[in-house]
């Protein structure tokens, strides 16, 4: 693979996570900020919520392109 290729994808990587993280604590910030919610919870959630859509995306992407 190309390293220029890498660096691309590297730094998508981290701006997705990134930008990711902040409409997370954006939504969550506030309910935590006045104990309405564990931050465990939080965590738990978007965790699944995550894994939840990737999986859908790719069943989506597969479906697609068959």
């Amino acid at each position: 693979m190309d390293p220029l290729v890498l660096v691309f994808l590297t730094s998508g990587l981290f701006l997705g996570w990134a930008l990711g993280a902040n409409d997370a604590a954006n939504v969550f910030g506030t309910a935590v900020g006045a104990r309405m919610v564990r931050w465990e919870d939080c965590v738990t959630h978007r965790s699944v919520h995550y894994c939840v859509i990737a999986f859908h995306r790719i069943v989506y992407i597969r479906l697609t392109r068959a």
